[in-house]
């Protein structure tokens, strides 16, 4: 558990992960992470811009490993965003959203069908956690 990922929030996509909170450091990891993938995609620029408000660190609340009946193992990490309750009587506040799941890698989603239970999204493949 702990750590941060570092999600795009023009492509959704995952594109890196970091132990540290720092935002620079955040917004330069992103940024170099991001050209990277997309000069591997093909493309000549990637969609995320240093220090700018596209990165998102969202924190990872959980982390556990899971396998498939074919035998192959998948890292899962659970993240939460944050959902705004500010209010101008009360000042800044926040609560926890729903958890999200998702392969440790960023390839795909990851479903809860019970707490055990998870369907990786882009396979269609039935996971168990390990224990």
């Amino acid at each position: 558990m702990g750590g941060y990922i570092i999600v795009c929030r023009k492509c959704g996509d995952i594109h890196g992960s970091s132990e540290s909170a720092d935002p620079k450091f955040l917004a330069s990891f992103n940024r170099n992470t991001a050209l990277l993938k997309a000069r591997r995609a093909g493309k000549r620029k990637a969609c995320v811009k240093v220090n700018q408000p596209e990165a998102i660190p969202m924190p990872v609340t959980e982390r556990f490993r899971v396998r498939a009946a074919d035998g192959a193992e998948y890292e899962v990490i659970c993240v939460e965003s944050e959902i705004d309750t500010s209010t101008l009587a009360e000042g800044r506040s926040s609560v926890p959203g729903l958890p999200h799941y998702r392969l440790a890698d960023g390839s795909s989603s990851v479903n809860i069908i019970d707490k055990d239970t998870f369907k990786i999204v882009a396979t269609g493949k039935r996971v168990h956690r390990i224990r």
